[in-house]
């Protein structure tokens, strides 16, 4: 019985490597995965927050140029 015993030691051990090994591969490539959506993802929200901070100020200074208007006709 003990070489029997061993032997299912030695497979599951084997089996811990294996499925160790399968999952440090899988985490490499989800990181690898979310780094290269992190690089696509950047531009567009640099943009994105670009766009509405030039909306902002848009909207910020529209009413004082009407009213530089309204004042220019007296």
């Amino acid at each position: 019985m003990p070489l029997v015993d061993s032997q299912r030691q030695a497979h599951r051990h084997a089996g811990r490597g294996f499925v160790a090994a399968g999952a440090g591969l899988h985490g490499e490539q989800a990181r690898q995965k979310a780094e290269q959506l992190a690089q696509l993802a950047e531009p567009a929200l640099l943009l994105l927050t670009g766009t509405m901070v030039c909306g902002l100020v848009v909207m910020l200074y529209l009413p004082l140029l009407q009213l530089g208007e309204v004042f220019s006709q007296f």
